[in-house]
């Protein structure tokens, strides 16, 4: 009790003065007692539990064989695929004031810089289904649009903001699974805005060159036609634009011809056509791939643990509705 009590009285004191992370308030002092407090609360939930909190009755048991955790891990990854390539995720058309919690004027210097090297800017758009998702750890955002003067590259900037009480959430989680160290390594590495900038060319045999800087989208798999490199975060707009001109004549010189995008009505089209070809992949590939849960997790054994269980998964969907289930 005496852990839950200090727990409360750090988190309490930053609430109090207005100085806390789940204010949205960031600094190495605060970071570290705000931490301790939640780690106190962990320790004090921990005791509790272990003098007579039984497993929950509505958890049930791990399939023979599987470890515990790993199927509901294996379940929550597999949503989230199907969440985000499963339905239609299009952009829709919105208005920067709708975001008050960003950086705006970084938006506008990125549209002026973009202005200077002879683009245009087709517009602000978003992607309701990701700014609404009940899991995901970022913030609403919105994506500001530019294209070159001949239509061939499509570049375009959005920030990365996190969700404070949700990555609290999974901070103290990862605490009650006894995750010390990456825990907390993972909620400072999600705590900084990011500025991110994709190019992009899509050419008329249905292939896609992309160059960013969002570097953890990397981590995904990416379909054989989508071709291109991911960035350090930090990677500076200049140094994008020209990898991925010289790419982009490289492919030019070799015969490939680049579909020109001239309005936000050709941009909008190239993002259906391309999360189509996306869907199709990624349910040949039954959503998940073994290589990607690896470069996630940063555990070979845990991430192939869930790799086999979102296939038995997979499996008993396909059984239950009388379909075979893919390879």
């Amino acid at each position: 009790m005496k852990n839950i009590i200090w727990g409360a009285l750090f988190i309490g004191i930053g609430l109090v003065t207005g100085r806390s992370l789940f204010l949205g308030v960031f600094g190495w002092w605060i970071l570290l007692r705000d931490v301790l407090g939640v780690w106190w609360l962990v320790q004090g939930l921990l005791s509790l539990r272990g003098r007579g909190a039984g497993p929950s009755a509505d958890e049930g048991p791990a399939p023979p064989g599987v470890p515990p955790g790993v199927t509901e891990a294996a379940r929550s990854v597999l949503a989230d695929m199907r969440r985000n390539f499963g339905t239609p995720q299009f952009m829709e058309p919105t208005q920067a004031s709708r975001y008050p919690h960003l950086d705006l004027a970084r938006y506008d210097a990125y549209q002026a810089a973009m202005e200077r090297r002879g683009f245009r800017m087709l517009g602000d758009f978003e992607q309701k289904a990701v700014n609404s998702s009940p899991t995901s750890l970022l913030a609403p955002t919105f994506v500001r649009c530019c294209v070159s003067e001949n239509g061939d590259r499509v570049v375009s900037y959005y920030q990365v903001k996190p969700r404070m009480g949700r990555l609290l959430r999974m901070l103290l989680k990862g605490l009650l699974n006894l995750r010390w160290l990456d825990a907390p390594r993972t909620f400072a590495q999600n705590l900084p805005l990011r500025q991110c900038v994709d190019v992009e060319t899509e050419f008329d045999d249905g292939r896609f060159l992309q160059t960013s800087n969002a570097q953890v989208a990397g981590l995904l798999a990416q379909p054989p036609f989508m071709e291109g490199q991911f960035l350090p975060f930090g990677t500076p707009l200049p140094a994008l634009l020209d990898r991925h001109v010289t790419e982009l004549a490289r492919r030019l010189h070799g015969g490939a011809k680049a579909v020109p995008v001239r309005s936000a009505d050709d941009l909008l089209a190239v993002q259906k056509r391309q999360h189509a070809f996306k869907m199709a992949w990624r349910e040949s590939v039954q959503w998940v791939t073994r290589e990607e849960l690896r470069a996630m997790a940063g555990n070979d054994e845990l991430a192939d643990a869930i790799h086999a269980e979102v296939r038995r998964i997979l499996a008993a969907e396909a059984g239950a509705q009388g379909t075979p289930a893919a390879a």
